[in-house]
């Protein structure tokens, strides 16, 4: 998505994209004929490819939907984090509508790491290729630092709402 390129961009604007895409994701996922329960078929003929947030150099491939799924949920709350910075930064004294939405996305973004961390990695298939890596974004480690960040920022931007 284009818009994660700039934390400046609409929130709004952002988030109807990223549902729209996520919601289009999960047809490759979750099988809706009905005459299954669980896994589609189709969750294995996505191809995702990811480069690591803290080693740039690092490109992850899966053959996972899923995996596609866990990685626009970090990009987004890594994107969301950036926003909240982003507003906090714009003006010296937030008002207190820019308190709430820093707030509000660091909430957002803490609970989507927390979400990929309890809900999507164990459902990673094993491979050879999915082995962990040093600064590998869906470590478990390098989650709790992000959820545990993101907390601690919004507390901050809490008290600054006070």
């Amino acid at each position: 998505m284009h818009l994660y390129s700039d934390p400046a961009n609409n929130l709004e604007n952002v988030e109807t994209e990223f549902n729209t895409y996520v919601s289009l994701l999960m047809g490759f996922i979750i099988d809706l004929s009905g005459r299954a329960v669980g896994d589609s078929k189709m969750r294995f003929s996505f191809k995702s490819n990811w480069t690591q947030s803290l080693a740039t150099n690092q490109q992850h491939t899966e053959q996972d939907a899923l995996y596609e799924v866990a990685s626009m949920l970090v990009n987004n709350a890594l994107w969301l984090s950036k926003h909240a910075a982003y507003v906090a930064a714009v003006v010296a004294e937030p008002s207190e509508k820019e308190a709430k939405e820093v707030h509000k996305c660091l909430k957002k973004a803490a609970g989507q790491f927390k979400f990929v961390q309890e809900n999507l990695t164990n459902k990673f298939i094993k491979s050879p290729s999915n082995q962990p890596k040093n600064f590998f974004d869906m470590n478990d480690l390098i989650l709790s630092t992000y959820i545990n960040q993101c907390k601690a920022e919004a507390q901050e931007s809490k008290f600054k709402i006070c």
